[in-house]
């Protein structure tokens, strides 16, 4: 389980540094990303909290239960990230279309790698409980 943890550890850093940098400076961001200085002080709001739900979940005791969320929203960023890139060519500048899609693929690395971890960690209990049930312990 210590690579569930750090891969969610990860994923809780990348997100609360990217809401810090947004909420810090949407001022400065809005002309080059293309988006209202408010809705990024927002988004911005919401990584931050997001990226210590993340790190808290890290720290319980059931970290499969917080990698499975943290999985699902991780997918459901990158399906609403490609359909504002995809539905909404034109409600961005160039910069910030360029800098979701960056983003996106950081996050569907996230994704991919809580799904693979998962699954393993999953084999591995497996493995596990069928030993006990051959071995009669």
């Amino acid at each position: 389980m210590g690579r569930l943890r750090l891969i969610l550890q990860g994923n809780g850093v990348f997100s609360g540094l990217s809401g810090a940098a947004l909420l810090l400076a949407a001022g400065v961001w809005d002309t080059a990303l293309g988006l209202d200085t408010w809705f990024l002080g927002v988004a911005g709001a919401a990584l931050v909290a997001y990226g210590g739900l993340l790190w808290w979940l890290a720290g319980r005791q059931d970290v499969v239960a917080g990698v499975g969320f943290a999985t699902i929203m991780d997918v459901a960023w990158v399906i609403g990230a490609a359909v504002v890139l995809l539905g909404f060519p034109t409600a961005m500048t160039t910069t910030g279309r360029v800098a979701l899609l960056a983003v996106s693929v950081v996050v569907a690395g996230f994704a991919e790698a809580q799904f693979f971890e998962l699954r393993a960690a999953g084999g591995r209990q497996s493995r596990v409980g069928s030993r006990s049930v051959e071995t009669g312990g």
